[in-house]
């Protein structure tokens, strides 16, 4: 099964992506255990949840972008529909994730 996940290189790339319908990013560091430990759970959730778009964003790599300058804490997840944030939170938590993307398909 292959991965859905794009991880994003640049702040326009995430301006871009953060307009589609329906997406998730995934806040991290490389440095954060937590991080390290959700991804591949939130890499088989981009093959379950078809209709998302799943970013991954390297907090250190983005850190001059307005929306990742204000992540206090990693792993941090947002959900957009249509360029609006709709949900939010942080944490390693395969049940929350999984939760608040069944709550915004």
């Amino acid at each position: 099964m292959s991965n859905r996940v794009i991880h994003v290189s640049s702040c326009e790339e995430l301006d871009k992506h953060l307009r589609d319908e329906r997406v998730v990013v995934d806040f991290s560091a490389v440095w954060c255990g937590p991080c390290r430990a959700i991804s591949p759970v939130f890499e088989k959730l981009s093959n379950e949840f078809i209709t998302f778009t799943f970013l991954h964003v390297d907090i250190d790599k983005l850190n001059v972008h307005p929306i990742v300058s204000k992540i206090k804490s990693v792993p941090t997840f947002h959900f957009y529909r249509n360029g609006s944030k709709v949900s939010e939170f942080s944490g390693a938590s395969e049940s929350i994730l999984r939760s608040t993307l069944e709550a915004n398909k």
